[in-house]
């Protein structure tokens, strides 16, 4: 789901700065400079928005209303899982505190052997 969210933004991104980056190629080498710095985080979003499609090397990008589609199964699918989730998550719980107490009374068995030795030595 954080995913759809993410490639969700990146589209709107992408889509918002797209006309300021086609002016920006379609400008000769010698006035793109001047014109990068007019527009320079604009273009810098964009350039952003296109290396995160690449990196999920996407042929095609997907519709915002796919993305709704898809977010939505998900959501459902989450939620009837929820309850399922929410029990192993007590259960996991109640198993690291028994963990912790068990790992607590052994290390007290292992210490009172060794004070009891110490006040023998002493006397």
């Amino acid at each position: 789901m954080d995913e759809i969210t993410e490639l969700q933004k990146q589209i709107g991104a992408y889509g918002k700065t797209r006309d300021i980056y086609v002016q920006y190629k379609k400008l000769p080498k010698n006035k793109q400079a001047e014109f990068y710095e007019e527009h320079r985080s604009d273009i810098a979003i964009h350039e952003a928005a296109k290396k995160y499609f690449d990196s999920l090397h996407l042929q095609k990008l997907p519709t915002i209303k796919e993305l709704k589609q898809e977010y939505a199964v998900l959501s459902a699918e989450n939620k009837k899982l929820y309850p399922e989730q929410k029990s192993a998550r007590k259960e996991m719980i109640d198993l690291l505190t028994a963990k912790n107490n068990v790992e607590r009374f052994l290390e007290i068995k292992i210490e009172q052997p060794d004070r009891g030795e110490k006040r023998e030595e002493s006397r």
